[in-house]
């Protein structure tokens, strides 16, 4: 019937059948309902949560066909994580259904679908950074996060990022930050303490960011806080922070 979802080969009476009763008679309900893209959704995600992904598919993908958003994303997100119990992944799927859900303003979507681009060398960072920036507008923590470091590390392959570049990775650094995200606090860190174009070294910001994130358990920052106590720079340091190697690398 028009409107009504339908997993992919058609509904299979019984296939179900090793689920509790209570799940089987929901099951019957949504396909007796003529809209009922959004309940299938539901029992997809609530397939999920009980750890069958492969039926939780099945579900999620009618309502994906339906045009429920929110299940375009799972599709894409079940895809990139694998599916199964050999966890096959599917990159090619799972940028469909994020593209279709990142042009719908998906923020986890636009998220992934800028994972995929970053990875990708036939696309670049530059693509990467369009999706993370579309998800950090809406206020997504972790794309800040991303955007600010492929600002600082330069959108195009092969050359230095430019000043401006530079500002906007901090810009965004500062954005997640402020959200507690431990390695834009240590980006930051790292920033102030070596500098960057128009970002001269700051100690005292540098110190900032680094025991922050340091608190927030990094073990990089709580070795660079580690590093300023022996120098004398900070007057207290946790005794487990300075049992870490002394050999650290700048970022990560």
């Amino acid at each position: 019937m028009p409107g009504k979802a339908v997993p992919p080969g058609g509904y299979v009476p019984g296939r179900l059948n090793r689920l509790p009763r209570e799940m089987r008679k929901l099951k019957d309900e949504i396909m007796e309902k003529e809209d009922s893209k959004n309940e299938a959704f539901e029992l997809g995600t609530t397939l999920f949560r009980m750890g069958d992904d492969v039926e939780s598919y099945t579900w999620t993908k009618a309502a994906a066909d339906d045009g429920v958003v929110e299940a375009l994303y799972e599709c894409g997100f079940l895809h990139y994580m694998g599916i199964g119990k050999r966890r096959e992944r599917n990159m090619k799927l799972a940028k469909s259904y994020f593209q279709r859900a990142s042009e719908a303003g998906h923020a986890r979507a636009q998220f992934f679908l800028g994972e995929i681009y970053e990875t990708d060398p036939r696309v670049g960072n530059r693509v990467a950074a369009e999706e993370y920036a579309k998800a950090a507008a809406q206020g997504h923590t972790r794309s800040h996060y991303m955007l600010g470091r492929l600002c600082l590390g330069g959108l195009t392959k092969g050359e230095p990022p430019s000043d401006d570049d530079v500002e906007r990775g901090r810009t965004h650094l500062l954005e997640a930050a402020k959200a507690d995200h431990a390695k834009a606090k240590l980006a930051l860190g790292v920033l102030y303490q070596t500098g960057q174009g128009p970002v001269a070294p700051d100690e005292a910001e540098a110190v900032k960011f680094l025991r922050e994130a340091a608190l927030a358990g990094d073990d990089i920052a709580q070795r660079k806080i580690a590093a300023y106590y022996k120098r004398g720079v900070v007057d207290s340091c946790p005794s487990s922070w300075r049992s870490h190697p002394t050999s650290l690398p700048e970022s990560r």
